[in-house]
């Protein structure tokens, strides 16, 4: 299947637009552009956030870059990159609010793999040699039951993360539900899938973003707090006291009062990449459970159309707080991540000015 792409020195092609809806490409080129570009960025091996330059842009990163190609029959050449406009998708990829969220421009790429319809020249779909990348079908006039399972089961989108089923096809209902409602007809067309494809890689994208953060930052704070209650016990046992219990809840996080609005916007200004990293460092188990806080509709990422939902936090953190101290840290983390969105989106709007 490979071979047959790259045998030819002329690929007789087109020069894809990387479009959604009626302006998509067809459905033979779209294949071949996306198994180009698989290849040509190595995008299976991107690393989870891109990286900065030194003129301050944005570009990506890779785990490692091995010489060799994942597939052997892949041809890769300045004249393909003109091709297949390599150009164009490193912008599609890059100029997004959303790119500094973690996995992202993976897990974007992915949804470029669900097709509208089956392809002409090939008997069957590719497939790719690497895991959790695979090409599959949706059209725009299936079902919502169709719709969801396509998204859920068979994208593979944000499948190196550990979102439960229930959350991911909670997500899924949500966006097709609200499309349905803004849509002015009964049945989805091209345009209406791809913003709900779009929506679905935004929102589970700043699911686990904010859910990391959230994790992170509770686990920061109970070492602190197993710190402080070290000092104050050792202090304890040399001024007699017996628990320094109620002096360290006065260090929890306590509910957001409007003087303290402009401080907390600070802090949740903070780099999106520093907060993951101490995620990583500071929580290196499997952690099962998932916490749901839904965005709505709205590229954003705002909460307006969902319920709120924080589900527990894990075994061992986020036990010594209470809820209140809980949703109040997941509220923070969820500003953090809006912000650092809006933040980029401004950027690019001031770019392209």
């Amino acid at each position: 299947m490979w071979k047959y792409l790259w045998s030819r020195n002329e690929p007789t092609v087109n020069v894809p637009r990387y479009q959604g809806g009626d302006k998509e490409d067809s459905i033979d080129l779209q294949i071949k552009s996306l198994m180009y570009m698989f290849e040509r960025l190595k995008v299976y091996n991107f690393a989870p956030f891109l990286k900065i330059l030194d003129s301050g842009e944005l570009s990506f990163d890779w785990l490692s870059k091995p010489d060799a190609p994942l597939h052997p029959d892949v041809i890769i050449n300045d004249k393909l990159d003109s091709v297949y406009d390599i150009q164009s998708f490193k912008k599609i990829l890059l100029d997004d609010p959303y790119r500094i969220l973690i996995d992202y421009c993976k897990n974007k790429f992915r949804s470029y793999l669900i097709l509208s319809d089956s392809p002409k020249e090939f008997l069957e779909l590719p497939k790719f040699k690497a895991p959790d990348f695979r090409f599959t079908i949706l059209k725009a006039n299936s079902s919502d039951k169709d719709y969801i399972d396509v998204l859920v089961n068979k994208s593979d989108i944000y499948k190196e993360h550990n979102i439960s089923q229930q959350v991911k096809t909670d997500i899924a209902r949500e966006i097709i539900t609200a499309q349905r409602a803004c849509s002015n007809h009964k049945i989805f067309n091209k345009n209406d899938r791809t913003k709900i494809i779009r929506f679905y890689v935004q929102k589970l994208a700043y699911h686990v973003q904010v859910e990391r953060i959230y994790k992170a930052t509770l686990k920061s704070k109970e070492q602190r707090l197993q710190s402080t209650r070290l000092t104050m016990s050792d202090a304890s046992r040399q001024t007699g006291l017996r628990s320094p219990r109620s002096a360290v809840n006065l260090q929890i996080a306590q509910p957001l009062k409007s003087s303290n609005r402009n401080t907390l916007r600070t802090k949740a200004s903070m780099s999106i990449m520093k907060l993951d990293k101490a995620y990583l460092e500071s929580s290196q188990e499997s952690d099962s459970s998932d916490t749901l806080i839904s965005s709505g509709t709205s590229e954003t990422g705002s909460d307006n159309s969902l319920e709120t939902r924080v589900h527990a936090v894990g075994t061992r953190s986020g036990k010594c707080f209470t809820e209140e101290e809980k949703n109040f840290t997941y509220e923070q983390s969820k500003l953090a991540v809006r912000i650092r969105i809006e933040r980029e989106r401004t950027h690019l709007t001031k770019s392209y000015a």
